[in-house]
């Protein structure tokens, strides 16, 4: 759940006084949904004795009560008329002005923006000043100003799991005539997980045309762009893409789901008029040595390869292949093994001769009891004709 905290600070502590029995002491704060709330304290106030306002009630218990409030107090002097009803039932009425001095609340319904951002609003008396996040807030004759913080690269990247954006926004709000008072606005929120199955996290293509699946949320919504993609109950989703002319192109994908922070994938789709070319280009910038990517491969992810060899093994799954690959450049001693994950199904059978260029994901165990090897995430693969 989302949940954007709503603070404020009084001008003053307010006395109330009621007739023949001295004084009730209120100050206001904010609960911890970041409802308005006072904080009450009455020296002769018996246990049990109840302070009303509207259907808000609060009971006395060690001389202190507090009071949620059923609507936001404003900025400036708040009139209120409070019911006191003594343990022995006596009823009495105090008038009483809550002075404001300012509200400042964290507001996340940026987080639709095309560029997620949390924002932080404040209402303060008229001539105040406020920096947010040591940034200063220019606010309006009314004393209205707002901040907004960019959140887009912690929602961004594929994560299977519900992850959280926790943010502390420090603020500074000087009233005018009055000391500067300190604060922070706390936003919390859960990231609606996605994952992409297919094409990866990159893919190369000569035809015009390959799927995009993967799953979020339950009852998720995905877009790519402006184009709504269906969903189905339990979050997974395929879809036809196309891509109608060769170029490289940047497809931003969207998972929302309700009362989440959305998640942004940007998937990189490069359309080719051939795979042998493409593949010229790319052993020009790329790694081919099985050695250099078996050196602590975790710590070079991301890292272009351009890989030779002959598949062991290898499973087709509805959008997704994954094959075993003996890797012949820089092999010291056979098997030299690569696990190869491609978006996409291909027909491949032990002993046939294989280039696939991608990159390295990272590593993951080996068919041995205790060896690792790297993973390649696969762009395009070439198989080479018997």
């Amino acid at each position: 759940m989302i949940g954007a905290a709503s603070l404020f600070a009084a001008a003053g502590v307010v006395w109330l006084f009621y007739r023949g029995h001295g004084a009730i002491e209120a100050h206001a704060s904010a609960g911890a949904d970041g409802s308005d709330q006072l904080e009450l304290t009455c020296a002769a106030c018996a246990d049990g004795s109840v302070l009303r306002l509207d259907a808000a009630n609060a009971t006395f218990l060690a001389h202190h009560a507090t009071m949620p409030l059923s609507r936001p107090l404003n900025v400036g002097e708040n009139p209120l008329t409070l019911t006191l009803v003594s343990a022995k039932g006596k009823q009495s009425f105090v008038e009483v002005s809550v002075p404001i001095a300012f509200r400042v609340r964290g507001d996340t319904s940026g987080l639709d923006a095309p560029k997620p951002e949390l924002r932080v609003l404040i209402n303060a008396l008229p001539g105040s000043s406020a920096s947010v996040n040591g940034s200063l807030v220019a606010l309006d004759a009314e004393g209205a100003g707002s901040y907004a913080l960019d959140v887009s690269a912690e929602l961004t990247g594929l994560e299977a799991a519900v992850k959280t954006l926790e943010r502390r926004i420090p603020y500074v709000v000087t009233p005018p005539n009055g000391a500067a008072q300190t604060g922070s606005v706390n936003v919390q929120a859960g990231i609606t997980p996605l994952v992409i199955d297919a094409p990866g996290s990159a893919v190369v293509l000569e035809a015009p045309n390959f799927v995009l699946a993967g799953r979020t949320a339950k009852a998720g919504v995905l877009t790519v762009g402006d184009r709504p993609v269906t969903v189905d109950a339990a979050g997974h989703f395929a879809q036809m893409m196309t891509v109608s002319a060769p170029g490289e192109t940047t497809m931003v994908i969207r998972a929302t789901s309700k009362d989440t922070a959305p998640r942004l994938f940007a998937l990189r789709v490069t359309r080719v008029d051939s795979f042998s070319r493409e593949a010229e280009r790319v052993r020009q910038r790329a790694t081919s040595s099985y050695a250099v990517i078996a050196d602590q491969p975790q710590s070079k992810r991301g890292w272009a390869v351009a890989l030779d060899g002959n598949v062991v093994d290898s499973r087709s799954e509805t959008y997704t292949t994954v094959a075993l690959m003996d890797v012949r450049g820089g092999c010291a001693r056979a098997p030299c093994l690569a696990r190869l994950v491609y978006g996409a199904p291909f027909l491949l059978a032990p002993g046939d001769k294989l280039s696939a260029f991608g990159e390295i994901a990272g590593v993951v165990d080996g068919p041995r009891t205790g060896s690792r090897i790297p993973e390649i995430q696969v762009d395009f693969l070439i198989k080479a004709s018997k």
